[in-house]
């Protein structure tokens, strides 16, 4: 188990972050405690992330309290939102994001763009500013603008 090191991201989260989970033994896997709203791609994924010693008890926690993860997958933005029961005090940043990438894959792209905003600064994720004049002072009959 790796624990993040002098602000450096935990590997085996940030890879199960980019990847997801991938199970080899399906037979033996716990079915599904809300398959009435879960997909079962979602239950791979938080059935595999529960091997990683940050997330042991996440998958049981579904069975626990389905209604409160059901809660959490209907809201608009469960990025904001708090994770059920204690799981919010236990995550850090990267870990909530790897627990509702795994609920609600779609919320992906806002959770990363806020948590570049907030690690690093504004300025990695807004596009460069446009100026047409700069552009035509830069370009030549050598080097064409391309717009």
């Amino acid at each position: 188990y790796q624990r993040r090191v002098h602000g450096e991201l935990n590997t085996d989260e940030y890879s199960f972050f980019l990847k997801g989970g991938q199970v080899y033994d399906k037979e033996s896997q716990t079915p599904n405690p809300c398959s009435g709203w879960l997909s079962e791609k979602s239950w791979d994924n938080i059935y595999e992330l529960d091997k990683l010693l940050a997330f042991h008890g996440i998958a049981s926690s579904f069975e626990q309290m389905p209604s409160q993860w059901r809660e959490l997958y209907l809201n608009p933005t469960p990025e904001l939102g708090m994770l059920p029961g204690d799981w919010s005090m236990k995550f850090d940043d990267l870990q909530k994001m790897i627990m509702i990438r795994c609920i609600r894959p779609d919320r992906v792209v806002f959770m990363s763009t806020k948590f570049i905003e907030e690690n690093l600064g504004k300025k990695y994720t807004e596009p460069p500013s446009f100026n047409l004049n700069e552009i035509y002072e830069d370009s030549s009959p050598m080097y064409s603008a391309l717009i």
